[in-house]
């Protein structure tokens, strides 16, 4: 009987031991895919994403052939392709919320 009991606790401990590596596993890839995440919204918003840069200079040069731009219409193009770009990782990304003197410049 002492003999199957222990058995039973030896099992039980195992079981315990695999779930426990099983969400610390877990919690690490969550972090290390939120991080990539963050790594690419910086990426955009400092502009440092040649694909996208490359889509604002192709929209910059066929908008001044037909219309001169302005400041406000240039970085309106550049938030939208932002937006864009961003959609395509996570769809769950509707707008972009900025408010002028302030911190506040992120997807939502």
């Amino acid at each position: 009987m002492k003999n199957l009991t222990n058995k039973l606790i030896y099992i039980l401990l195992g079981v315990i031991i695999f779930l426990a590596e099983f969400y610390i596993i877990e919690y690490y890839y969550d972090m290390y895919q939120t991080k990539k995440q963050s790594k690419l919204l910086d990426d955009l918003e400092l502009g440092e994403n040649t694909v996208l840069n490359n889509e604002i200079a192709k929209e910059n040069e066929s908008n001044s052939s037909n219309v001169t731009n302005d400041d406000n219409s240039t970085k309106e193009t550049e938030k939208m392709l932002k937006l864009q770009e961003l959609q395509k990782v996570n769809n769950d990304i509707v707008a972009w919320i900025e408010i002028p003197g302030t911190n506040i410049n992120y997807p939502v």
